[in-house]
């Protein structure tokens, strides 16, 4: 994790279930291609600074990617 990747963030806080879902939907059509990070706060990291969640949630995503690439990777040398 060299370079810290710009995501975009959107926190969805308030929401039904099915707004959210339908919010995810849209923004996904209107910005694809494009990294962007959903979250949902819990009960947990509702007492996060924004800028804490923001930065843990960029760590997470990336070291999805990275796990995620580990795993192509065997896949094709298999």
């Amino acid at each position: 994790m060299n370079e810290k990747k710009d995501y975009k963030v959107v926190i969805l806080d308030g929401f039904t279930d099915k707004e959210i879902s339908q919010i995810v939907k849209t923004l996904k059509d209107m910005f694809r291609g494009r990294d962007i990070i959903f979250s949902r706060p819990t009960f947990h990291t509702k007492t996060w600074t924004v800028e804490k969640l923001i930065n843990v949630l960029h760590q997470e995503i990336e070291e999805h990617k990275e796990k995620e690439m580990e795993k192509s990777a065997k896949s094709r040398k298999n």
